[in-house]
């Protein structure tokens, strides 16, 4: 096998599985936004600095998930 072929299913891999990775990290953060979440700001922010712990990364998803969002008003 030529190398370059194996450098762009390697470099090809590598970008899928970064792109799946930030998608999971930053998934607090993104159901936040789209709940329109009151807090969805300081979420992100915590979100981005602490994400990597566990913990802090289910605090965010459960904060994200809780009811605390802007009621849209029809009429």
């Amino acid at each position: 096998m030529e190398w370059h072929y194996y450098w762009n299913w390697n470099g090809l891999s590598f970008l899928v599985t970064l792109l799946i990775s930030l998608f999971i990290y930053f998934l607090p953060s993104i159901v936040a936004f789209a709940r329109k979440h009151v807090q969805a700001a300081p979420i992100f922010i915590l979100n981005l600095f602490f994400g990597w712990t566990v913990i802090a990364w289910v605090g965010c998803l459960a904060w994200a998930v809780s009811a605390n969002t802007r009621r849209t008003t029809t009429g």
